[in-house]
């Protein structure tokens, strides 16, 4: 079985993937359709319960590991504010993903019947 943190660098290195194989070229409206649904489940809705469990896995951390502080403060006020934080990262995702449905939805209908000649061009 995989781990956290491996499903979490694979996830990193597919948006890292992505990103770049974006750069410089045309996006047609199908492709950026199916781009955008994808982002839409897994960026935002998926991103917002993601943070929530997280929080609640970092809480219950403090009961099953002997948790310290390296300067010596309190593990649970920085637990607290850590929750807070993605609670309200959650709540930014949930945003996105009205922003990334409206889009998807623009573009919809969209299509193409390939690439356009250029007059002049071979």
């Amino acid at each position: 079985m995989r781990t956290t943190q491996e499903i979490g660098d694979d996830l990193f290195d597919g948006m890292r993937e992505l990103s770049v194989a974006v750069v410089g070229r045309p996006i047609p409206a199908p492709e950026l359709y199916v781009i955008l649904g994808n982002l839409e489940a897994a960026g935002g809705y998926n991103l917002a319960e993601l943070l929530g469990r997280l929080a609640i896995g970092l809480e219950r951390s403090l009961d099953e590991y002997n948790v310290y502080e390296d300067d010596g403060a309190d593990p649970s006020h920085r637990v607290r504010l850590t929750k807070a934080l993605l609670r309200r990262a959650a709540s930014h995702a949930q945003q996105i993903t009205l922003c990334l449905e409206a889009a998807h939805c623009e573009i919809a209908g969209q299509g193409h019947h390939g690439r356009a000649v250029v007059a002049g061009g071979s």
